[in-house]
């Protein structure tokens, strides 16, 4: 039989699981001192999101179980969207901040925003002076090589 001394578990031999809490707990606090946002109860997880764009608007929904309407705060500044959410619930609380480059400017006086279910939904219509316009252009009603063409097969006149 080989023994593995050396072996990291090999710390807990005769301790059982109260060697391994033990553990864990030293290693908690050793992060927490090299980082201390780490000794925070504080999740601040990024919530799951999907953008989708057309000409017209675009659609953000994310994922934020156990945020309601009172717990999100969303700002639309040009073509940036910023989504917070923050709330107070347990020995801990949650909270989280995510932003959104989009591929046009947005109308925010007509972007909305719903949860329902802790899906958030927002809809981002585009702001209508950023919208492509075509230009009409005007001029004579032969295109200028067509008209080119014609004028240097005219014979020209004889001024006698």
């Amino acid at each position: 039989m080989v023994r593995f001394e050396n072996h990291p578990l090999s710390l807990l031999s005769g301790q059982g699981i109260n060697g391994l809490f033990r553990v864990a707990e030293n290693l908690h606090a050793q992060m927490a001192q090299a980082d201390p946002s780490m000794a925070s109860p504080v999740r601040t997880a990024a919530p799951r999101a999907e953008l989708k764009a057309d000409e017209e608007a675009a659609t953000l929904v994310m994922l934020i179980p156990g945020f309601g309407p009172d717990h999100v705060d969303i700002s639309v500044e040009r073509a940036s969207v910023t989504v917070r959410g923050e709330r107070e619930g347990g020995p801990a609380g949650d909270r989280f901040e995510r932003q959104f480059k989009l591929p046009f400017p947005v109308d925010a006086d007509r972007a909305s925003a719903s949860v329902e279910f802790g899906v958030l939904t927002l809809e981002l219509p585009r702001l209508s002076a950023d919208k492509p316009r075509r230009i009409a252009v005007q001029g004579a009603s032969q295109p200028a090589v067509e008209a080119s063409a014609k004028a240097d097969s005219e014979p020209e006149a004889d001024e006698s």
